[in-house]
């Protein structure tokens, strides 16, 4: 624990609002919690991002700076995350089908899958493999793919149950996602040029899971699974260069 925080604000001007953080900062002394919502942009953190601690949708400020390897915004507690995770967090039923769940909804299940895979990673990391499964095995049931549709984050899941040796389980989900992944792209390129254009940032994130899909199963030892994945990605990205053809270095 540092004895006090030092920061560089990396602006020549600022906001009431970050005028009003700087005093609060200022004479709160540490004596309330301080947190910074994780669905607002990076510039309302002010730089002071290598002191955030990830608490689940917030980021508590403390006086520990940390790097994390993943490169993502705040470091992990494990004890105090996985109680928020397991225990105190309630889901108001998005695992259920008759439970209606809009854009906004599905967009902040992004960030619940990424804080259970991240949390994981951090509890393999301290050698508590059993907890980690526990938290992968509660974010499947919580967002089930039935109400909550794969998405890129699931790779973090995928991950997750690989490291800890859960090699039926991650293979399970990895197999789903590229069965969803090759329908993605079977779309996108089967339509005409006129159409295709409008689906290229999609087109290339499908790919890209394809890639990281790949990596992952060659990674934990998953060699056939690697080889399916790596002939059906050589097929679709022969139809991509036709489809939208890359400039010459």
């Amino acid at each position: 624990m540092l004895p006090n925080v030092q920061w560089t604000i990396s602006k020549n001007y600022l906001y009431k609002s970050e005028l009003a953080i700087l005093d609060i900062l200022s004479n709160n002394k540490w004596e309330r919690p301080v947190y910074f919502a994780i669905t607002v942009g990076g510039d309302s953190y002010m730089n002071l991002d290598d002191y955030f601690r990830l608490d689940g949708l917030a980021y508590r400020l403390t006086p520990i700076k940390a790097s994390n390897k993943d490169g993502q915004t705040g470091w992990i507690d494990t004890d105090i995350l996985y109680n928020n995770l397991m225990n105190k967090f309630t889901w108001g039923g998005i695992e259920r089908k008759d439970v209606y769940l809009n854009e906004n909804n599905l967009r902040m299940t992004m960030n619940f899958r990424n804080n259970f895979s991240r949390l994981a990673s951090a509890l393999i990391d301290e050698g508590k493999r059993d907890s980690a499964v526990k938290v992968l095995d509660q974010c499947m049931k919580v967002m089930p793919a039935e109400t909550v549709p794969y998405n890129v984050f699931v790779l973090g899941i995928i991950e997750g149950y690989y490291r800890a040796g859960e090699l039926k389980k991650a293979t399970e989900i990895t197999e789903k996602m590229i069965k969803l992944t090759q329908g993605e792209l079977d779309y996108y390129l089967s339509l005409d040029k006129s159409n295709v254009s409008t689906v290229e940032n999609e087109t290339q994130r499908a790919m890209s899971v394809m890639q990281e899909l790949s990596r992952l199963t060659r990674q934990y030892s998953q060699q056939e699974l690697s080889k399916k994945i790596d002939d059906k990605f050589k097929i679709y990205y022969e139809k991509f260069i036709t489809l939208f053809p890359q400039p010459q270095q």
